[in-house]
């Protein structure tokens, strides 16, 4: 079994071998800033957006998108999940997700 805080940091890992899957750049927050707050991960080229990674079996959407708003200074926050041995899911508030839509059309 996995305590916790590992599972987490491989959370955060899996995140971002998927981020950079996608031509992306993607650390752990904490090897970037190390500080409380910090997100997650941190890509340059995703700089607008604050993620939350979670790798738990139960779901808390909505408290940890109150988090990534809280610790987001701005950004968009998104909560990345993925479930023991499932895929990667992205968490967004509706009003983002639509923007994001919206720009992609254009």
């Amino acid at each position: 079994m996995i305590n916790s805080k590992r599972k987490g940091k491989l959370g955060e890992l899996e995140w971002c071998e998927k981020v950079r899957a996608y031509g992306f750049d993607c650390v752990r927050g904490v090897q970037y800033r190390g500080m409380p707050g910090s997100p997650d991960t941190v890509s340059e080229q995703l700089s607008a957006y604050h993620f939350e990674v979670k790798r738990r079996q139960t779901s808390g959407f909505y408290l940890w998108m109150a988090q990534a708003e809280r610790e987001g200074a701005g950004k968009i926050p998104v909560v990345a999940h993925r479930k023991d041995h499932g895929q990667w899911h992205v968490f967004l508030k509706a009003d983002d997700f639509l923007e994001l839509i919206k720009a992609s059309q254009t």
